[in-house]
């Protein structure tokens, strides 16, 4: 905020960090190649930094990487291994894997469709803000059994620190 924005600088020091397996910098440097900022835009080079800084624990790298695994962007398309991918990344607590994890399993793409563990992953991430109208009306089509087999599954997935108290997941 305070220097003029050099992207080329930042990937030549992100690069430097990412060598030495630092997960932030290979997440950083795999959105400079993802998008064309300060480097040529390189899908296949942004999925191989993606996945190496997932491999080191970074939940957002690792939901992104589903993303390139699901759409199939500069790695093969594949659905089954994308799903996996939003697991760990939601059980980690990454809202937006456990939204996305919630559209697959809602629609069965990937995973068996299972409406019950979709609402829940659902449940999670709307406890952390993140709001789904497609979602939401998949729970409202609940019945009273399923929505507490969700709640159930909620609290198995999720420790209490992670679920405002108040939100409709943690009561």
């Amino acid at each position: 905020q305070v220097a003029p924005k050099e992207p080329a600088l930042a990937a030549e020091w992100f690069e430097k960090a990412a060598d030495r397996d630092q997960p932030d910098a290979l997440y950083a440097l795999a959105t400079l190649y993802r998008d064309g900022n300060g480097v040529a835009r390189d899908p296949i080079e942004a999925a191989r930094l993606l996945q190496r800084a997932s491999e080191l624990g970074n939940p957002v790298a690792t939901t992104e990487f589903g993303i390139a695994v699901f759409n199939g962007i500069g790695v093969p398309k594949d659905e089954e291994r994308a799903a996996g991918l939003f697991k760990k990344a939601a059980l980690a607590g990454n809202a937006i894997a456990q939204n996305r994890y919630a559209r697959i399993l809602s629609a069965g793409r990937g995973v068996p469709k299972d409406v019950v563990a979709a609402a829940a992953w659902h449940l999670a991430a709307k406890a952390q803000g993140l709001d789904d109208p497609l979602l939401d009306k998949l729970v409202e089509g609940l019945t009273p059994e399923q929505r507490t087999q969700a709640q159930g599954k909620l609290k198995i997935w999720q420790p209490e620190k992670m679920l405002p108290s108040g939100t409709e997941a943690s009561k």
